[in-house]
């Protein structure tokens, strides 16, 4: 790339390019991975260092701010889905669907041609269905299988995907329940709590189900997202803050109040 080029950094800040799992596109499980802010200079700074060979280069048509979430959080959802195996017409439960990582993945579930069902709390109804959602479900107005009835009630059967965004262990323990016949959970959101007693074996093999676990995506996924995106398919809903502004943000974000992404504005 040209000295002056736009380019991201991913969750990955550099890799070998070589290994067993860089080979297969695990970049971001590399046996030698640099891992952006952990391992490199530059989280919340004005200037960051990255591998030039691993850096991924922006569309001229994408905004940057626009573009920031796209190479984590955009590429995350959008791997997920693309290994899921979703194809046109198939019903996706998005939960979480109105935060950073859930609001993306309705747009690039949309972009792929499924349908989709939006779980979220009720305040984000509204946020959720101008993103492209088919269907919006408040969790908070169902107890028991109720959720699950309802789900298997506007797909007409159930779900081919669930994708969990959100950090809930009630929500893997839930999944399963969503789903069609060989269905498939991506699991992104990590709650804090162990949720393996809560997933029934007995269910994923009786319906065959599939677990599939993403912690983001490789150079070719991101490329693909970032070209969706440029295509005017997805469209980052953002606030863009400044730098100085960030211990209110994580306040927000711990809150629960911010809609989308939160972008810092460096400059």
């Amino acid at each position: 790339m040209a000295i002056g080029a736009k380019v991201g950094i991913k969750y990955t800040a550099d890799a070998c390019l070589n290994c067993e799992n860089c080979l297969v596109g695990g970049e971001s499980s590399c046996t030698s991975a640099k891992i952006s802010g952990y391992m490199t200079p530059g989280t919340f700074q004005q200037y960051c260092i990255t591998s030039a060979q691993y850096a991924t280069k922006i569309p001229d048509s994408l905004d940057l701010a626009e573009a920031a979430p796209l190479m984590c959080g955009g590429v995350s959802v959008y791997a997920g889905l693309k290994r899921s195996g979703v194809q046109l017409g198939d019903w996706v439960v998005v939960s979480g669907a109105g935060g950073g990582l859930g609001h993306l993945a309705i747009q690039y579930a949309r972009a792929m041609g499924a349908r989709v069902v939006a779980i979220d709390a009720g305040s984000k109804n509204e946020f959720c269905r101008t993103l492209g959602a088919d269907e919006f479900v408040d969790y908070s107005k169902f107890d028991g299988d109720g959720l699950a009835q309802h789900i298997h009630k506007v797909t007409s059967g159930g779900a081919k995907v669930a994708l969990i965004c959100a950090a809930s262990g009630k929500a893997y323990s839930q999944a399963p329940h969503w789903l069609c016949f060989r269905g498939c959970i991506i699991a992104l959101g990590i709650p804090g709590e162990s949720v393996g007693q809560a997933l029934s074996i007995f269910q994923f093999v009786s319906l065959e189900l599939k677990l599939i676990g993403v912690k983001t995506g490789s150079r070719l996924e991101v490329k693909e997202c970032l070209d969706i995106a440029a295509r005017g398919l997805v469209k980052t809903k953002l606030q863009l803050r400044k730098l100085e502004e960030l211990e209110s943000v994580f306040h927000e974000m711990h809150a629960g109040k911010v809609i989308g992404r939160v972008v810092l504005d460096l400059s």
